[in-house]
């Protein structure tokens, strides 16, 4: 008989899936976009955590986006070697929760994704933080250099308030 080597992770959802989920696509630069691809990289920046409270916290305080589409199931597929993983942090994830009296018995799928991806979503941030302190650029840039941080801020911050700023300043000087 033929192993399965596959899983499917199938849940309903609410609004903080929809604006997680969001808010992932426009700072996430991976090219898989996929929710097969996104949720495997949710699990494997959950393999180190410990304490799920923190992720907890910053999850409450979500704020929800007015321009989030809008879904109602989430559906994932995932490989034998993600599910290990996904067992693992299911486990420390509950273990934590219990603790701190966040949850009484069972680690609901539906909680369970969203601080998956709460935490993604926190990785993906703290990432782009880290990126712009290490890049502190001189007053004087040759275009080469100016070229690099464009492709960079497209990939990186595409609905940035910067990139905006540059677009309309494109578009002026197309026009003029």
């Amino acid at each position: 008989m033929k192993e399965t080597t596959e899983s499917i992770l199938n849940t309903t959802c609410n609004q903080k899936h929809c604006t997680l989920e969001y808010l992932i696509k426009q700072g996430d630069s991976a090219q898989d976009m996929s929710r097969a691809g996104m949720f495997k990289r949710f699990v494997l920046k959950a393999e180190g955590i410990e304490d799920w409270m923190s992720k907890y916290t910053l999850l409450s305080d979500l704020k929800l986006e007015k321009d989030a589409p809008q879904f109602t199931n989430y559906q994932a597929k995932y490989d034998s070697e993600t599910r290990e993983k996904l067992a693992q942090i299911k486990k420390r994830m509950q273990k934590s929760l219990l603790e701190g009296g966040v949850i009484t018995k069972v680690l609901q799928t539906q909680f369970m994704l969203q601080l998956l991806m709460v935490n993604y979503l926190e990785y993906l941030r703290e990432t782009k933080i880290s990126l712009k302190a290490d890049k502190l650029v001189a007053e004087e840039i040759d275009l080469p250099e100016m070229a690099a941080i464009f492709a960079e801020m497209m990939l990186t911050d595409r609905e940035g308030d910067s990139l905006k700023e540059i677009q309309r300043i494109l578009v002026n000087w197309r026009n003029a």
